[in-house]
């Protein structure tokens, strides 16, 4: 009140000054001087919008329309608001420190405070700043004579608690005469109508309260409350008394009122005394609110300091949970209460005689007596408490819905002058602790030693208090002791914690607060099996070995929020390990630096998941500096040795940088070392490698200073930078240099037959007008060779131009080394093959997604003049294939036999707008021989030249769904030949051995099998294929004609064929030929059987017989198929096709 005195003083002298001026100054001009005044002394900027008016007399009369007081955030809402301000005061008396003044009117004004979460007012504080200047013995004094206020509102909102309130003033007026204030009121407050009256009798200043008899009542809706009394003043309250009344019909309607929340329902009778008995002052409460019940008493000698007090108090209720509501706690349990308090205090010393909840849920009860509260050692207490179930208090206390069980708990402290004995139990099925020990005397309570033990049935649950997800533990027992060595520092010593099988030891200074970085703790973890002990918290634990583990180390504190660990070491059968360095907390994620010394005498033992080959089992060592934190690794001078291969160098990977840095050596005397022990054969050559490598790959740059490898079977050399800037390659250039002298020198260390010829590589890339152009891509292997030139743009959506070309290309070394790798495949699986584990469908589901080719787009032309490995050899291929964004588009792809033979394919595979692929395909060609096997020895100009046409249309989302939605034809006529058998023996499987026999048994006797004619045709429509007949051979044995069906969605087949000998093989040789075949099943799996239903006659009656009926058999069908049959497939093929393209 003096500090507003003092504010309210110098603007009042500010306004005589500013009157003055008025005089001679055009008031107009000063009023932003008014505003600076009042914001001075308001600590508010204070803005004046409307008409301002200062009038000179016996006294000062300043008015002002539409002033608004803004608030500390100016971008806020304002402090207050007022559409008209008027204040009247006589001048004079400021020289006796008078504010005097004689009339205020405020009309529509808005007053907004506003509490934060730290309990801060809005409003100006008025804080002294020269403390001195209290010590003036001359207080200042305010009248306010007349005051009225209509139509005004105040808001006040509590950040805290997130109430709001609203009190509307309709009117308030108020007089002061002499020594005696009366005013009165009405409105509404929070919704609820209000009025009030207050008199006031022997007031001389408004600042000081100084024997004054108050008066003051009124209601708020249907409450009334009443406040009568004498005030001597606020530092003599015991010469002061005060009787307030509150009566209401409903606790409910005034909690509304007060936005609180509600209880169970009933009236409201407060009374309140506050009386001096003798030198005594006494406090009285009695008080119903709604269901709770309050009384007490309060006593004291000394109402200021409580130096000398007695407090009894009963409170009871039917519901604590409506308690805890009105306190700003929710989710308190609901159950009735009873909280007794009698306690008492003379000078320094405490009696609390009782102090008791009693509830259902909780009962805590503690008595004692503290000689002085400032050393709790010099008293004698006891307590208890007692919580049937811990679930109850779950949501209040935040605790995890697994914390369910009872809870009790113990105290003790049995103390004298010469220090006290504290004994601290507690039990539930979340853990057991029991502390005891004797406090030694002083505040401190240095040199007292507390022994603490207990245990913990299931760790995780009391680990779950911290964080989420916590794994199952097994239980876990601690025990130690600790000193207090001072203020801030304790000794522990032989703390234990056990969990399992794994131990814990801790010994050593613990600080806190002004010594919390004298903290200097030896710790030791001991695990008897690593896997156990990390399964728990690793989502895959397989990959840690099942190995005993010793950690040792010393923990420091040296800085705030970073751990110091001194001579870190670990220990296991699988190798050693040492660490000095720090763990850093300061920023968001924990990190971790320090100097690595790491070995390993074998890779086997760390590695559970992976079976090493003899070849590869070597001896591992690192050292280095390692700095980590998540996302963040980096390795300076750092040496890792691998057998006897060694790295060194400088490594930094930094993900949220997208940075990598690198600047290694490595030295190996022979990578042989690595290859597979070869008893027979001794290895050809050494490959002695030394490797050189830096450089630094951003977002934005793959930079490549150097990187060069040596050996005498290999050179690698190449540097070079790939950088973009936008959707441009700026300032890129990159050239290597690959050169092997015999691919035969990494056969033992690859494990295969590698090519016995040379591999030569050469690369030149430039930038050039945003684009990364290929200057130069030559290679060389043995006697082929191809080049590339092309460029590519747009580096986030990639836009590729290839040209490939070549002279001849000789796939045979090639093509010879996978059939090497295909067969040891095969032979494995087929080792392991499980007939219940064999797939049921051949045509695979894999998904057609165009998201990959939707990033770039590559248009590749590729021209082939010679390529050899296929049989037989081709000339002039050709290509122009566009893949990216659109699809795939075979633009034109052909290729040439030597014979003459074209091949082309058109096609594309593209999605729809619903992003399905949709593909679309046309293979031609005539004269080819191209896919017919070729036996050692075979003429190639023998082979049976072939035309075919292949056109097909479908859409899918997957390869199956294609399959099953397919349309088109196919349609090939094979011409006269000659095929050696050993040829299709290669390249055929059981199965179709089997039906070649089953077809021609005479095959078996012959060398080659001579083919006049074959013409195959079949129709697709909607995934199914039928041809009658599908297809049609014709050799000197036999002519062959099969009707086929196959459901491509279901992949089920049925294909029959129809055997026929040849005129001139006779009776005993033609009886021979199966002359209905059927193949039935799935294309995975298909059957092999001999149709009965077309046989003319079978079983019993074919032995009756003797014979006729083949006889029969033959004639019939050597008359159904006589002519060529070749020609008349071809004919009905051409017209299907021609309807089918129409």
């Amino acid at each position: 009140m003096r500090l507003f005195g003092y504010a309210m003083f110098g603007l009042g002298l500010g306004l005589l000054l500013l009157a003055g001026a008025a005089l001679v100054f055009d008031l107009g001009a000063l009023k932003p001087l008014y505003e600076r005044v009042a914001g001075y002394y308001l600590e508010r900027e204070v803005r004046v919008k409307g008409e301002m008016s200062v009038r000179l007399g016996r006294s000062v009369t300043a008015s002002a329309t539409d002033v608004t007081i803004l608030g500390a955030d100016p971008e806020a809402a304002p402090l207050a608001q007022a559409e008209f301000v008027e204040v009247q005061m006589r001048l004079p008396a400021l020289f006796d420190k008078l504010l005097d003044i004689e009339l205020v009117r405020v009309d529509g004004a808005t007053l907004n405070l506003e509490v934060d979460d730290q309990g801060e007012g809005s409003w100006p504080n008025f804080e002294e700043e020269d403390p001195a200047q209290t010590e003036d013995t001359s207080e200042i004094a305010l009248r306010i004579a007349e005051a009225h206020v209509k139509e005004s509102f105040i808001n006040v909102h509590n950040a805290r608690t997130d109430l709001r309130h609203t009190l509307s003033i309709d009117r308030f007026d108020g007089l002061m005469r002499a020594d005696t204030t009366e005013a009165s009121g009405t409105g509404i407050l929070n919704e609820r109508p209000f009025e009030t009256t207050f008199l006031i009798e022997g007031v001389d200043s408004l600042l000081t309260i100084a024997k004054w008899d108050v008066d003051w009542r009124g209601e708020i809706g249907r409450a009334q409350f009443q406040a009568t009394g004498h005030l001597e003043a606020l530092d003599q309250l015991e010469q002061s008394q005060l009787a307030l009344t509150l009566h209401a019909e409903s606790a409910n309607e005034l909690l509304e009122t007060l936005s609180l929340p509600l209880i169970d329902d009933g009236p409201v009778d407060v009374n309140f005394r506050l009386s001096q008995q003798a030198a005594t002052v006494h406090l009285d409460l009695n008080a119903v609110f709604g269901e709770f019940s309050i009384f007490g008493t309060a006593l004291s000698e000394d109402p200021l300091t409580l130096s000398s007090a007695q407090l009894d108090l009963v409170a009871t209720g039917p519901n604590l949970a409506h308690l805890g509501a009105l306190g700003g706690q929710t989710n308190w349990p609901e159950t009735p209460f009873e909280i007794d308090l009698k306690t008492s205090r003379e000078g320094w010393q405490v009696e609390v005689s009782t102090l008791r909840l009693i509830s259902d849920v909780m009962d805590l009860e503690l008595t004692g007596t503290v000689a002085d509260f400032r050393s709790p050692g010099t008293g004698r207490l006891s307590g208890n408490v007692d919580i049937p179930s811990l679930s109850v208090w779950s949501s209040v206390l935040n605790l995890p819905s697994e914390l369910s069980g009872p809870f009790t708990g113990k105290v003790s402290l049995t103390g004298e002058g010469t220090g006290a004995d504290l004994v601290v139990s507690s039990q539930s099925d979340l853990f057991s602790l029991d502390i005891g020990g004797r406090l030694e005397p002083g505040e401190s309570m240095l040199g007292s030693t507390m022994r603490i033990q207990g245990q913990i049935s299931r760790p995780e649950r009391f680990l779950s208090l911290f964080i989420e997800d916590a794994p199952t533990l097994p239980p876990a027992a601690f025990e130690g002791q600790f000193t207090i060595e001072d203020a801030d520092t304790a000794l522990l010593n032989g703390l234990q914690v056990a969990m399992g099988e794994d131990a814990i030891t801790a010994n050593g200074l613990l600080g806190w607060d002004t010594k919390k970085h004298d903290t200097l703790v030896q710790l030791s973890v001991s695990s008897p099996n690593l896997n156990s002990t990390l399964s728990p918290w690793l989502d895959a634990p397989e990959v840690i070995p099942s190995l005993p583990v010793e950690i040792t180390g010393v923990l420091a504190y040296p800085i705030s929020k970073q751990f110091e660990i001194q001579r870190g070491a670990i220990s296991a059968q699988a190798g050693t390990g040492q660490f000095t360095g720090s763990v850093s907390l300061r920023d968001e994620s924990p990190s971790l630096s320090g100097n690595w010394r790491l070995s390993a005498p074998a890779l086997q033992p760390l590695l559970t998941q992976i079976d090493v080959p003899a070849h590869f089992e070597k001896p591992l060592a690192f050292q280095g500096q390692v700095s980590w934190r998540a996302g963040y690794i980096n390795i300076s001078d750092g040496l890792l040795s691998y057998g006897p291969t060694d790295v060194n160098g400088d490594l930094l990977i930094d993900l949220a940088a997208t940075t990598l840095k690198f600047d290694l050596q490595s030295t190996t005397p022979d990578l042989n070392h690595y290859a597979p022990e070869n008893d027979i054969v001794a290895t050809a050559f050494s490959i002695p490698i030394a490797l050189r490598a830096s450089g630094e790959i951003t977002e934005d740059l793959w930079s490549v200073e150097k990187f060069q490898l040596e050996s005498t079977q290999a050179f690698v050399r190449g540097s070079g930078n790939l950088e973009r800037d936008g959707d441009e390659f700026i300032d890129s250039h990159i050239t290597s240099d690959i050169r092997i002298a015999n691919l035969t020198a990494f056969n033992d260390l690859f494990n295969l037959s590698l090519p016995d010829q040379d591999l030569q590589v050469l690369v030149d890339m430039d930038s050039r007008a945003g684009a990364l152009v290929v200057e130069q891509l030559d290679l060389r292997s043995g006697d082929s060779d191809l080049s590339a030139t092309g460029q590519a743009n747009n580096p986030s959506a990639p836009e590729i131009v290839l040209n490939v070309d070549s002279n001849r290309l000789d796939l045979s070394p090639w093509l010879a080394l996978l059939e090497t790798a295909e067969q040891s495949r095969s032979d494995t699986e087929s080792a392991d093959l499980n007939p219940e584990s064999a797939s049921p469908r051949l045509i695979p589901e894999f998904p057609l997604t165009h998201e990959i080719l939707s990033a770039f787009q590559a248009d590749t032309t590729v021209s082939i003049r010679e390529l050899n490995g296929l049989a037989p050899p081709v000339v002039n291929v050709l290509t122009r294939i566009d893949v990216g964004r659109e699809g795939i588009r075979v633009t034109s792809a052909s290729a040439e036999n030597q014979r003459g033979g074209v091949a082309q394919l058109t096609g594309t595979l593209i999605p729809n707008a619903e992003g399905v692929s949709e593909l679309s395909m046309l293979l031609e060609g005539s004269e080819l021989t191209v896919g017919i096997p070729k036996a050692p020895g075979e003429d190639i100009t023998a082979l049976p030249p072939y035309d075919i046409r292949l056109k097909l249309d479908g859409n899918g989302q997957t390869t199956r769904e294609l399959a099953a939605s397919l349309d088109g034809y196919i349609n090939m006529t094979m011409s006269e030949g000659i095929v050696l058998n050993a040829g299709l023996d290669r390249v055929t499987n059981s199965f179709l051995q089997e039906l070649s026999k089953a077809l021609d048994p005479l095959r078996e006797q012959e060398e080659s099998t001579k083919i006049k004619c074959a013409a195959a045709f079949s129709v697709l429509s909607q995934g199914r294929l039928h041809g009658k007949p599908a297809v049609v051979v014709d050799t000197p044995n036999v002519k062959v004609l099969a009707d086929a069906t196959a459901n491509l969605a279901s992949e089920k087949i049925k294909v029959q064929f129809k055997t026929v000998p040849q005129k001139g093989l006779g009776l005993s040789m033609s009886s021979i030929v199966n002359p209905y075949v059927e193949v039935t099943g799935t294309l995975a799996q298909p059957r092999l059987t001999l149709n009965p239903e077309n046989t003319v006659v079978g079983g019993s009656l074919a032995v009756i017989t003797g014979g006729i009926s083949i006889l029969v058999r033959n004639v019939l069908d050597r008359l159904n198929t006589s002519g060529n049959v070749c020609a008349d497939r071809l004919r009905k093929a051409n017209e299907e096709m021609a309807q089918m393209d129409a």
